[in-house]
């Protein structure tokens, strides 16, 4: 009996390591991307983007000075291109660094490319997170350039903004 006990415990302590080393071959950093065309110049969609009060109209997730909750910083902002930021939380794996690309191609059309990124860490739950992130949180991303895109081109309006 002892003996039984002994092999299921030496076997499972061996499938745990196994599974932490295979967990080492993934990326402790998980990405999402997404990508449209707005229907309106650089400069009217960069106006939506530099206003962080305006960013609750179209981001899919709240976003607050409160670190417990999401707190929203903005690192570097090229006008009328680029926006550099981080969601910083409380818990470090539930930091966000994200980039929004903007490049004009045509005079009334802007080409927009959102990318976000989170460190996960390196236990393995956390990295098969990482790998699920961009099912998990990209049809949100995308409701959110659906916003975005809806804000640019004027077709909401104060009353249609509130979430």
């Amino acid at each position: 009996m002892m003996r039984g006990i002994r092999m299921l415990l030496a076997s499972l302590a061996v499938l745990l390591v196994i599974i932490f080393l295979f967990s080492l071959l993934f990326s402790s950093t998980a990405k999402m991307q997404r990508a449209g065309v707005i229907q309106a110049p650089a400069v009217a969609v960069f106006d939506h983007l530099q206003d962080t009060a305006a960013w609750k109209y179209w981001y899919p997730w709240p976003v607050s000075r409160d670190p417990a909750h999401g707190k929203l910083v903005i690192d570097k902002v090229v006008k009328d291109s680029l926006i550099l930021y981080r969601v910083l939380s409380t818990d470090e794996r539930l930091n966000i660094n994200g980039s929004i690309y903007l490049t004009q191609t045509s005079p009334t059309a802007t080409t927009i490319n959102w990318s976000m990124e989170r460190h996960v860490g390196v236990l393995p739950w956390w990295k098969l997170r990482g790998l699920l992130m961009d099912k998990l949180y990209g049809p949100a991303m995308e409701k959110g350039l659906s916003d975005l895109k809806k804000l640019a081109e004027g077709q909401l309006t104060d009353t249609s903004m509130a979430r």
